[in-house]
C-alpha cells in the first residue's frame, strides 16, 4: 500500500462491515410499511458487495485483524437476518411451505453459536468455504426474491437454507475439532491438520488434565463399553413411557450421565477440563440422588443394596486411581441401578 494512502485505507474494511451492520436494521425499518422496490434492491446490492470487498481489501493490504474478522461475521449475520425479516414480512404467504426449513436453518445457526460459545467463550469467526458459499447463495436468493416480488420464493428458500444447513453442520464440526478459538479456518480438514487433537476420542494433549486418567492408556474398547452401559437408563426410560414423570427423570439421568462420563473418560473434546468434569459430576450426583430418592420406597431391597455396594466400591476405586476396576464396577452399577429404577418406578 502506498504510504500516503495507508492512513485513509486502514479502517476501510471495518467501515464496510460497519456499513453492512447498520444497513440491515435500517432496511427493515425503511421497508416495513412499503414493499421492497428499486432503491431497496440497490442498497441491498451495495451491502452485499461490501461483504466480499471488506475481506478482499483486508487481505490485499495486510489489514486483517481478529476484531475485523469478528465484526465481519456479526455484520453478515445482522444483515441477512434483517433480510429474512423483510422476506417474511412481505412474502410470508409464498414462503409458508418453507417455514419449517427456514426455522431449521435458524435453529442450526443458533446451535453453531452455542457450541462455539460453550467451548471457547466467544462466537466463531471461521469464514469457512461453506460460509462463503452460503453468503453467496443468501445474496443471490434474496436478490431474486426481491426482484421477482416473491414469485420465485420457494426456490430461493431451498437454495439459501440447504447450503445454510450444510454450513452450520460444517462449522459445528470445526468447533468440535478445534481445541482453542481460531479465526479464519477454511474447512474442517484444515482444523484437523493443526493436530490439536492428537489422541483417540478427541481429548487433547494440552492441557494434560483433560481426562483424569489420560496417562493410564485405557483403550478405546474399555471406554466405549463403559459409556454403552448408560444405554440401560435410556431403556428404562422407554419402558416407563406410560408414566411421563418417571420417564423424564430417568431419561434426564441417562443424558447427563452419558455426557459426564464422556467428558470424564476423555471421549468428548467439546466440554473438557477439570472444571466441566466437576460441574457435570455435581449434576449427575444431584439428579441420581433425586431419582433414587423417588424410587427408594418401592425399590427391591436386595438389588438396591447390591447397587449401593457397587457404587461405593466404584468410588473407592476411582479415589485410588484404579481406573480399570472403576470402569467395571461403575458400569455394573449403571446396569443394576437402571433395572432397580425400572422396577421401583
Amino acid at each position: 500500500m502506498p504510504p500516503k494512502w495507508q492512513p485513509a485505507l486502514r479502517h476501510l474494511p471495518n467501515a464496510l462491515s460497519l456499513f453492512r451492520l447498520i444497513a440491515g436494521p435500517a432496511m427493515v425499518a425503511a421497508s416495513w410499511e412499503t414493499r421492497p422496490g428499486i432503491a431497496f434492491c440497490a442498497i441491498f446490492v451495495l451491502a452485499g458487495l461490501s461483504d466480499g470487498a471488506d475481506g478482499f481489501l483486508a487481505r490485499k493490504y495486510d489489514l486483517c485483524s481478529v476484531f475485523g474478522a469478528e465484526l465481519d461475521g456479526r455484520a453478515d449475520t445482522c444483515f441477512y437476518a434483517a433480510m429474512v425479516v423483510v422476506s417474511l414480512r412481505w412474502y410470508a404467504t409464498e414462503l409458508r411451505a418453507q417455514l419449517p426449513l427456514i426455522l431449521a436453518t435458524v435453529v442450526s445457526h443458533l446451535l453453531q453459536w452455542a457450541v462455539a460459545f460453550v467451548k471457547f467463550g466467544r462466537l466463531a469467526a471461521y469464514h469457512s468455504v461453506t460460509g462463503k458459499l452460503w453468503g453467496c447463495c443468501l445474496f443471490f436468493a434474496c436478490f431474486v426474491l426481491f426482484a421477482s416480488d416473491g414469485r420465485k420464493a420457494p426456490r430461493c428458500a431451498w437454495l439459501a437454507c440447504s447450503i445454510g444447513l450444510l454450513n452450520n453442520a460444517h462449522e459445528i464440526a470445526m468447533s468440535c475439532v478445534l481445541d482453542e478459538w481460531t479465526p479464519e479456518v477454511p474447512h474442517v480438514f484444515y482444523a484437523l491438520r493443526q493436530r490439536r487433537l492428537r489422541r483417540p476420542f478427541g481429548f487433547v494433549a494440552r492441557p494434560p488434565t483433560v481426562c483424569e486418567w489420560a496417562p493410564t492408556g485405557l483403550g478405546r474398547s474399555a471406554r466405549f463399553v463403559f459409556l454403552a452401559t448408560n444405554v440401560a437408563y435410556a431403556a428404562s426410560a422407554w419402558s416407563l413411557r406410560r408414566r411421563p414423570g418417571a420417564a423424564l427423570g430417568v431419561g434426564s439421568l441417562a443424558v447427563v450421565s452419558t455426557i459426564f462420563h464422556s467428558v470424564q473418560t476423555g471421549c468428548c473434546g467439546c466440554l473438557r477440563g477439570p472444571v466441566w468434569t466437576h460441574r457435570l459430576s455435581r449434576c449427575d450426583i444431584a439428579l441420581a440422588s433425586a431419582v433414587g430418592a423417588a424410587a427408594a420406597r418401592s425399590a427391591p431391597l436386595g438389588p438396591a443394596a447390591a447397587a449401593a455396594i457397587l457404587f461405593a466400591v466404584a468410588i473407592s476405586c476411582r479415589k485410588r486411581r484404579h481406573y480399570n476396576s472403576y470402569l467395571v464396577t461403575h458400569g455394573l452399577w449403571h446396569l443394576l441401578s437402571a433395572w432397580v429404577l425400572r422396577e421401583a418406578l
